[in-house]
């Protein structure tokens, strides 16, 4: 099984109050986790940690990603709690615009975009402007800008906190499947439980150690109700 990235020892602290301790953590292939604790136990920092974007003491490595830092940004996915959409673009143009960055070919781009922002339910709204969007709409536009280069790593920080119980629990749906078609791993930091439940693996950040949780059974979802539709954005 390889191995997507592995963090060993790891350790932050701001002002000399220590928010990770000693952090070890594997995510290989496969691996579809939740990570769950009170506001300011450090998810945030954690998931930037994992993605190589904040230093800290200790060891993060990529073993069976790219070694080229271009690259692998591109292979691991980010979900930010805020949307951050650049408001003059379109919602389809916020999905591309990492693409291009990263040297894609406007059409390659387009095509991903699309279906990206299907797979998220936004498939009528790819000329929209983000003030004309919802949060809950703008915050699935976020989704699909991470889901759209097809990364081997996820890592979505509070990704359903503005869609309601239903529409985000689809979306788990969505992104546990778009990592397992990349045969990639997932990491949702969430403060839902009902999100947490969709996880088959769940650990808990506190006092700066993460700890392994016994999930509930799997949260399961009716077929009958209604998927994507503007009442599913709070």
């Amino acid at each position: 099984m390889r191995m997507l990235v592995e963090a060993v020892e790891l350790e932050i602290s701001y002002e000399r109050t220590p928010v990770l301790d000693s952090v070890d953590l594997t995510l290989s292939a496969g691996d579809e986790m939740g990570l769950t604790g009170r506001s300011g136990s450090g998810k945030t920092t954690l998931l930037l940690a994992l993605a190589g974007l904040l230093p800290a003491r200790g060891a993060v490595s990529w073993p069976d990603l790219s070694p080229d830092p271009l690259v692998r940004r591109r292979q691991i996915g980010l979900v930010f709690q805020a949307p951050s959409l650049v408001p003059e673009l379109t919602a389809a143009e916020n999905v591309m615009l990492p693409l291009r960055l990263h040297g894609e070919t406007r059409r390659s781009a387009v095509t991903a975009a699309r279906t990206a922002l299907a797979d998220v339910g936004l498939g009528e709204v790819g000329q929209a402007l983000p003030a004309e969007l919802s949060g809950g709409q703008q915050q699935r536009v976020a989704l699909a800008r991470a889901l759209a280069g097809d990364p081997l790593v996820l890592l979505a920080d509070e990704p359903t906190g503005s869609l309601d119980r239903v529409t985000g629990a689809e979306m788990v749906v969505v992104m546990r499947s778009r990592i397992r078609r990349a045969g990639g791993a997932l990491m949702i930091a969430t403060h839902d439980e009902d999100v947490a439940g969709l996880l088959p693996t769940r650990v808990e950040l506190r006092d700066g150690r993460l700890r392994p949780t016994a999930p509930p059974p799997l949260t399961t979802i009716s077929s009958a109700v209604p998927r994507y539709g503007a009442e599913g954005d709070r």
